[in-house]
C-alpha cells in the first residue's frame, strides 16, 4: 500500500477550499464558521478583517492539488471537448471530418473520443 501524501490527507471539503481559493489574493470561500476554524487550526488559512486567506502552508498545498487536479483527457482532447464532439456525431450526425473541422481536433482525436465513448458503430 502506498504511503499517503500530504494532500491525501485532506478531506473532500479541505481540498476544495483549497484548490478553488482565488489565485491571485488566496481569498478562500468557505462557509460555516467550524470548517473555517477547522483550516485556521490546521494553519491552511488565517483571517483578515473577516476574510480567510490562505497561509504560506495553504499556498503550497494549493499549488500541488493544482499538479494533482488535471481534466480527464483521451488522446490529449479535454472531457469538455470530448461531449462537444460526441454530441456534434450523435445528435447532428456529423461526419468525423466536419467534427475535426469544427472542433480543431484531428480525424485521429476525434476518432479517438468515439471509440473511447463507445458510439461508433461496430465494424463487424
Amino acid at each position: 500500500m502506498a504511503a499517503k501524501t500530504i494532500t491525501s490527507k485532506l478531506t473532500a471539503a479541505q481540498r476544495q477550499a483549497l484548490l478553488h481559493a482565488d489565485p491571485a489574493t488566496g481569498q478562500i470561500n468557505a462557509s460555516g464558521c467550524n470548517f473555517r476554524e477547522e483550516l485556521r487550526r490546521k494553519r491552511y488559512a488565517e483571517s483578515s478583517h473577516g476574510t480567510l486567506y490562505l497561509t504560506e502552508y495553504g499556498w503550497r498545498l494549493h499549488a500541488l492539488l493544482k499538479e494533482e487536479h488535471k481534466e480527464f483527457a483521451v488522446a490529449g482532447v479535454p472531457w469538455t471537448k470530448m461531449q462537444e464532439i460526441t454530441d456534434l456525431y450523435l445528435l447532428n450526425g456529423l461526419s468525423v471530418e466536419e467534427i475535426s473541422r469544427r472542433t480543431r481536433v484531428t480525424g485521429g482525436g476525434v476518432m479517438a473520443v468515439l471509440a473511447f465513448r463507445q458510439v461508433l458503430p461496430d465494424a463487424a
